[in-house]
């Protein structure tokens, strides 16, 4: 009988987004590393750039949403477009502008965690603006 355990710092960044998507409300996430080694195969979208707890590089991480081969409907696909307008927005601190992306996207599955969470963050920064050095990329305070 054997117990096999996966230690090192990519199972610990696993760990990590393993628990982020409780914070994004998404079921699959995986890190630019993992993405590169898939890309052909996969569709995804662009969730955010973080900094995991206990690290202090970012990281890139996308929800992975379907295989390529497998076209999406015409609804996910929409949300997708109108979502990525958003983070597109978001990063330029366009905050009005993304929160009308996000709400875009919303018509398309008013259930979308990650543009609810998505407005939440750009109203916060219309009240709160981040630093003028602020480079998007969003610290992870849990595990």
């Amino acid at each position: 009988r054997y117990d096999y355990t996966g230690i090192g710092d990519h199972m610990n960044l696993a760990s990590r987004l393993e628990g982020a998507n409780k914070q994004y409300g998404t079921y699959l996430m995986i890190s630019e590393f993992t993405y590169l080694q898939v890309r052909e195969r996969v569709i995804v979208r662009d969730l955010d750039v973080i900094v995991v707890k206990g690290k202090s590089k970012p990281v890139k991480v996308f929800e992975l949403i379907g295989r390529a081969n497998e076209p999406l409907a015409e609804d996910a696909r929409k949300l997708v477009e109108f979502y990525q307008d958003g983070i597109e927005q978001y990063r330029e601190k366009h905050w009005t502008e993304a929160i009308q992306k996000f709400d875009q996207a919303l018509t398309f599955s008013h259930n979308d965690e990650p543009s609810k969470m998505y407005i939440q963050r750009c109203k916060d920064f219309i009240a709160n603006p981040p630093p003028d050095d602020w480079d998007g990329t969003y610290h992870m305070t849990t595990k």
